[in-house]
């Protein structure tokens, strides 16, 4: 009996380790997406609009409680930068100081 118990506990252990590791490898390729769009003219727009859409309202009106919307339609240089950060910070990366111009 002990013998098959350590055998489920190190199957758990395993099991454990590859789901563990199958996440870091898709946050890894979502952030280097990410990057890659933020490296692109417009890319930060883009992820703009992303959080935007995807985002709860609650962390696109901390990005910018005034106008967030309208102030992304209006391509106002800040608004653009919250929302950006907000959708990259969601994937674990940083916005550059030059992403938005």
């Amino acid at each position: 009996m002990q013998l098959y118990s350590d055998f489920r506990r190190r199957r758990a252990v395993q099991v454990i380790g590859a789901v563990l590791a199958l996440g870091l490898i898709v946050r890894a390729i979502r952030a280097g997406r990410t990057t890659a769009v933020l490296a692109r003219p417009g890319g930060a727009d883009l992820l703009a609009l992303r959080a935007l859409t995807g985002r709860s309202l609650v962390g696109v009106l901390a990005a910018d409680p005034d106008a967030a919307v309208t102030g992304w339609r209006e391509g106002d240089p800040d608004t653009i930068r919250a929302l950006a950060a907000l959708e990259a910070g969601a994937v674990g990366v940083r916005l550059p100081a030059g992403a938005v111009r």
